[in-house]
């Protein structure tokens, strides 16, 4: 499915969610959704790498791990980060929600070992971002904690 139609598709199901939670609804359900939206509709599927593909990038680390149970699928920005961002667009429309995941979501997820997950959780950096991130860099997060990522 190209990129465009499922667009079309999540807008709406974003604009719902943004909805239920104006209507009193907790961030928990909604947020879910989306999260969910995003990693089956945009982030695998047709032409895209599955989870644990070793077309998917990684760290440098991780090239060396055999055993994926040693790897955590991880967001480069993280989920919960670009769902805020989402909610704050002034309009919720195909455009703007393109915007952000082409911009955030470039390469979906990204395989990491489970030390460096737990090097990300310790900094304070398991679902938010650096402090002073200047909302470019999606890498930011494993730059501070010394990842490197490798870009096939």
């Amino acid at each position: 499915m190209k990129d465009d139609r499922k667009i079309s598709l999540i807008t709406p199901i974003i604009s719902s969610c943004k909805k239920f939670e104006e209507m009193g609804y907790g961030k928990t359900g909604s947020r879910k959704i989306i999260r969910e939206c995003i990693h089956f509709f945009w982030e695998t599927g047709n032409n895209k790498p599955t989870k644990f593909s070793k077309k998917r990038i990684r760290s440098l680390m991780a090239t060396k791990e055999n055993n994926n149970k040693n790897l955590r699928y991880d967001h480069p920005v993280p989920l919960r980060v670009v769902c805020e961002i989402l909610f704050s667009l002034d309009k919720i429309n195909e455009k703007n929600i393109k915007f952000i995941l082409e911009k955030f979501i470039k390469y979906g997820g990204v395989l990491i070992t489970k030390d460096e997950d737990n090097r990300l959780t310790k900094m304070g950096l398991k679902s938010s971002m650096p402090e002073n991130w200047n909302g470019e860099d999606i890498f930011a997060r494993y730059k501070m904690a010394d990842i490197e990522i490798i870009q096939t």
